[in-house]
């Protein structure tokens, strides 16, 4: 966005930042040209994949929406309620363009992010905890972080930046399970939200049990885990 604002309004951005609020024509005009690939495809019925730049899906294109009042706020300011209103029936209408697509056949039903299945879990857990570092640059320190993160990651069923933060005063053993309290998440900034997560050991799969990769890095990275007293550091 800061790219297409520079070449086509230079007085919306300056040092490298955007001035905000900025005007009803640079939002619009910057939400028409994120949009026009998938006008172009439904209005000349060619398919996404001939075209030099793929249509982006419908959740991507909110997600700028979302971020540009993320900005706002982040100023203390509100978009425009008019602006607002028209930038929305916008993205509803190009909600219904991509659907159009879809059922044409022009555009590819699966797009942006997937689930990841239990199957997928269950192969990538094993793989981490038992890949060898034999290719140059990796260590063992690197691997076993892999497989701990990612286990801890899947059982909390949070985003990686929540795991990143956590510490060992956020973590506690209550009877039989681990009890893990992340202090908010990108829903919940303040943290007004947060609970503790329950956690419980797995021998049935040790690849899959976050209390033995917890262990593991733990015992195996005892200098990373004092360097700051009460911080796991990944």
């Amino acid at each position: 966005m800061k790219t297409w604002l520079t070449e086509r309004y230079p007085s919306t951005v300056a040092s490298d930042t955007l001035v905000v609020p900025l005007p009803k024509e640079a939002i619009l005009g910057f939400f028409g040209h994120i949009c026009r690939p998938a006008h172009v495809c439904d209005r000349d019925n060619v398919d996404s994949k001939d075209m030099p730049h793929p249509p982006l899906s419908a959740s991507c294109v909110w997600g700028y929406r979302s971020a540009l009042v993320d900005l706002y706020h982040n100023k203390l300011l509100e978009i425009d309620k008019l602006v607002d209103t028209e930038l929305r029936r916008v993205l509803d209408g190009y909600e219904k363009v991509i659907n159009n697509l879809k059922k044409r056949g022009l555009m590819n039903i699966r797009e942006g992010k997937h689930q990841l299945k239990a199957s997928g879990y269950e192969m990538l857990a094993l793989k981490l905890m038992t890949i060898v570092p034999e290719k140059r640059g990796q260590s063992w320190a690197t691997v076993q972080f892999g497989w701990s993160y990612f286990v801890i990651m899947w059982n909390l069923m949070s985003r990686s930046d929540s795991v990143d933060t956590i510490m060992l005063q956020h973590i506690e053993w209550t009877d039989d399970c681990l009890v893990i309290e992340e202090q908010g998440h990108k829903g919940d900034q303040t943290g007004a939200e947060k609970f503790g997560k329950h956690v419980y050991a797995n021998p049935y799969e040790p690849s899959q049990c976050a209390i033995l990769s917890l262990a593991v890095h733990l015992f195996c990275c005892p200098e990373r885990l004092w360097v700051e007293a009460t911080t796991i550091h990944w």
